[in-house]
């Protein structure tokens, strides 16, 4: 992760390792689809971004170039942004392994609200 938390940076990163993915190399992003440990968030707000991130991320009707710029704009694109991400070093993972396989639709492994306002969503990118 850089430490610029910089999605766009990220986006860019993810592309440069997309090569690896040709050569068998198994890329892995590690973080939460929403993550507010400090209580300013709430059930609806965390469910409302988690949908839409898997939507954006696992819908094959999204293109490509509409799931990079939603992801390099979420702050202005997702609902309550902020409130699911007051930092987003838990959530940035995701561009990069987004970007790494192209942008393309991801499979949904498991989707699970934890405590209410945090969530574990997977994907997986073939």
């Amino acid at each position: 992760m850089l430490s610029s938390m910089s999605a766009e940076e990220h986006l860019r990163l993810g592309e440069a390792l997309a090569p690896l993915r040709d050569q068998g190399v198994l890329i892995v992003g590690s973080g939460m689809a929403t993550h507010n440990l400090l209580g300013t968030g709430t059930p609806a707000a965390s469910t409302a971004f988690n949908k839409w991130l898997r939507e954006l991320l696992s819908d094959p009707r999204h293109s490509a170039e509409e799931r990079r710029r939603a992801l390099a704009e979420w702050e202005r694109l997702a609902p309550h942004a902020r409130l699911a991400h007051p930092r987003e070093d838990h959530l940035i993972p995701v561009h990069v392994a987004a970007a790494a396989a192209g942008y393309s639709s991801a499979t949904v492994i498991y989707d699970e609200m934890i405590g209410g306002a945090m969530s574990a969503l997977s994907l997986r990118w073939d």
